[in-house]
């Protein structure tokens, strides 16, 4: 409890800082042209930082000019770029993510994600890694489900999560894995299901027995859930700090129909 409260405490405080005026990153996209700009000598950088298939810069350029920022205030985009590794941001720790997402998509060459396990995000935040068809993510999924403030939207990678902390909605419905237990660690959600309507096919969920972790479903158009109607019990012990059931913002939405489910500790249902 007492790790909790300083992790709490320093969040606070790390969420109420500002950069100082010389080391804000006005550029954007990083390229030849704008990494000259970038504050190399702060620890605290407020920008958005933007990487994509127009930034010709190596990633021993980007080692040299990174090296020394732990806080990032902004944005991070990471997509349709050449990169092998993260490791040029293996200094970077603390996120405060205006856009309440990170974008790490569509690079093909990309196969080393370890820096994600070091960075801690001080407000929940997407974690977008999609269509790296040589990353392998398994090792670090299991990492990362242990952690505060991280929801991850993963598929479409060599390897994703398996059945660690799956998102449903519109983009990923098609890459749903086969499960009957779902794993989101004790501060993450098990199974999220989000933006879809009756006509996603949600049958091969009717296999799923358990989920460690919580169960949220929001801003859907669903009429009932009954697509878990083998769901039988939430395997998390039970604390003041997160609900296991969380059903919010289904405007059409009639019922449950979890009519085998046995164990429940802390619901919210609005």
């Amino acid at each position: 409890m007492f790790v909790l409260i300083l992790f709490s405490i320093f969040y606070i405080s790390f969420g109420q800082e500002t950069c100082e005026e010389n080391c804000h990153f006005n550029g954007s996209l990083v390229t030849l042209k704008t990494i000259g700009w970038f504050p190399k000598d702060c620890e605290m950088v407020c920008g958005k930082l933007i990487f994509n298939s127009e930034t010709d810069v190596t990633e021993k350029e980007l080692n040299e000019t990174f090296i020394n920022i732990r806080f990032l205030m902004g944005s991070l985009t990471i997509d349709n770029t050449l990169f092998k590794t993260l490791n040029w941001l293996s200094s970077l720790v603390y996120l405060t993510i205006d856009t309440g997402s990170i974008s790490i998509r569509f690079n093909s060459l990309l196969t080393d994600g370890s820096v994600l396990l070091n960075w801690f995000p001080d407000s929940p935040t997407i974690y977008n890694i999609q269509h790296n068809p040589r990353l392998n993510l398994s090792s670090i999924c299991s990492a990362v489900t242990q952690s505060f403030n991280i929801d991850l939207n993963i598929y479409g990678n060599l390897r994703n999560c398996g059945c660690k902390s799956i998102r449903i909605d519109p983009e990923s419905i098609d890459y749903l894995p086969n499960c009957t237990r779902f794993i989101g660690g004790n501060y993450g959600t098990g199974l999220k299901i989000t933006g879809i309507d009756e006509s996603a096919d949600l049958s091969s969920l009717s296999s799923v027995k358990s989920i460690e972790g919580s169960l949220e479903v929001y801003s859907t158009f669903l009429q009932n859930i009954s697509f878990l109607k083998n769901l039988k019990l939430f395997e998390r012990e039970p604390d003041a700090f997160f609900y296991q059931l969380d059903i919010h913002d289904n405007p059409n939405m009639k019922k449950l129909g979890l009519g085998t489910l046995k164990v429940m500790f802390f619901l919210k249902i609005f």
